[in-house]
C-alpha cells in the first residue's frame, strides 16, 4: 500500500524494492487506481511477459483486456511483402485501439526486443495513458538501439510511467545514470553523466539515494518489512499447450536459474 500511495503522487517513479516484494502488483494495482488511464503498455524481458500476464489477471481490480503484439507471418498467394506487412500491422493496430469501457483497462505486454521489430511499430499508433518498464536495468547503455526504443515510448505515455528494478543503486552509476534521465531529465539531462567522484564516494551515493527518495524511488528491503510479509505460497502453473507458451516458459526457467543459482535438478 505504501508502494502504490507513493507511486500515486508522481508521474514517474520508480519502485526499487528487493526481489519478492511484489514491484509487479504495485505497479498493476497503481495503474487501475487512476482511472483516466485506459491503455497500458508493459515493456518487459521475453521472459517475463507470461508471468505479467497472469499477475496483471490477478491484480487488475478493473477488466483487464490482454494484447499480445501478432508476430509478422508468411505472405499470402499473390500478397506482396509490403500487403503482408501492411495487414499484419493493421490486425496489430486494431487490437491495441479498440474500445476500452469505464471498468476496464487495456495492458499490452512486449518485450524490449519485440518492441524493435515490425510488429513492434504498431504500438507508435496508439496514445498511451501509461507505461512500466520491467527490469529497468536492461536500459542502462544509452546508445542501444533497445534503449533509444524504450525512452520514446516512455515519453509518449501522457499519465503514468513506472520503473522497476530491484537493483536501483547497486548497478554502476554510469549505468545508472540513463534511468536518471528518464524519470527526471531536467536534473539529469539524456547527455549528461554523473561525476566520476560518485563512484567512489559512499557519502555521495548515500546522498544521491536521499535525493532520489525525494523525488521518484520507493525502496524497501526484505529485512524492513519482514514481520508484514505473508506466509510463502507455492502455486502450480500450468502451461499454455501452445509454441509461444511453451517457449515462454523455456525462457522464464533459464532466467530463474541465471537470477537465482538454480539447477535442472
Amino acid at each position: 500500500n505504501a508502494g502504490v500511495a507513493y507511486a500515486l503522487k508522481r508521474t514517474n517513479v520508480l519502485i526499487g524494492d528487493e526481489t519478492g516484494l511484489g514491484k509487479t502488483p504495485q505497479s498493476i494495482v497503481t495503474m487501475n487506481c487512476d482511472h483516466e488511464i485506459k491503455r497500458v503498455l508493459v515493456i518487459c524481458p521475453a521472459s517475463l511477459r507470461v508471468n505479467w500476464t497472469r499477475e496483471i489477471k490477478v491484480f487488475s481490480a478493473r477488466a483487464p483486456r490482454i494484447v499480445r503484439l501478432i508476430d509478422f507471418g508468411p505472405t499470402r498467394k499473390g500478397e506482396s511483402p509490403e500487403q503482408r506487412d501492411a495487414r499484419f500491422h493493421s490486425q496489430n493496430v486494431k487490437a491495441l485501439t479498440v474500445e476500452v469501457g469505464d471498468k476496464e483497462i487495456l495492458f499490452c505486454v512486449v518485450g524490449y526486443e519485440e518492441a524493435l521489430t515490425k510488429a513492434g511499430a504498431a504500438l507508435d499508433s496508439v496514445q498511451w495513458d501509461g507505461v512500466i518498464i520491467d527490469e529497468a536495468q536492461h536500459v542502462k547503455n544509452p546508445a542501444a538501439k533497445r534503449t533509444e526504443r524504450t525512452r520514446a515510448l516512455w515519453t509518449s505515455a501522457k499519465k503514468r510511467r513506472v520503473m522497476l528494478t530491484g537493483t536501483p543503486i547497486e548497478n554502476r552509476l554510469d549505468e545508472l545514470y540513463t534511468l536518471l534521465s528518464m524519470l527526471d531529465p531536467q536534473k539529469y539531462p539524456p547527455e549528461g553523466k554523473l561525476p566520476k567522484k560518485y563512484n567512489s564516494s559512499a557519502a555521495l551515493r548515500a546522498q544521491l539515494e536521499i535525493e532520489m527518495r525525494k523525488a521518484f524511488l520507493v525502496r524497501r528491503l526484505k529485512a524492513d518489512v519482514l514481520l508484514d510479509l505473508p506466509e510463502k505460497r507455492w502455486s502450480v502453473l500450468n502451461l499454455d499447450p501452445s509454441d509461444e507458451g511453451i517457449a515462454d516458459a523455456i525462457e522464464m526457467w533459464s532466467d530463474a536459474k541465471k537470477r537465482f543459482g538454480l539447477s535442472d535438478n
